[in-house]
């Protein structure tokens, strides 16, 4: 009897680290495209500003 509540003991610790790093994938990929995109908006506003202090030079 002792080795069959052993068996769902490694069941249930097998089952929780799944759920676990299948969730820290997931959120180690929506961080990544946060990120990604984080960066997209920082080159935009980068390029404005550089355009701004052109105008301001020409002027």
């Amino acid at each position: 009897m002792d080795i069959h509540v052993a068996s769902i003991d490694i069941a249930t610790v097998l089952s929780d680290v799944t759920s676990v790093a299948s969730s820290s994938a997931a959120l180690a990929y929506w961080l990544g495209r946060e990120s990604t995109e984080l960066n997209v908006k920082m080159r935009k506003l980068d390029a404005r500003l550089e355009n701004l202090s052109n105008a301001f030079i020409q002027f």
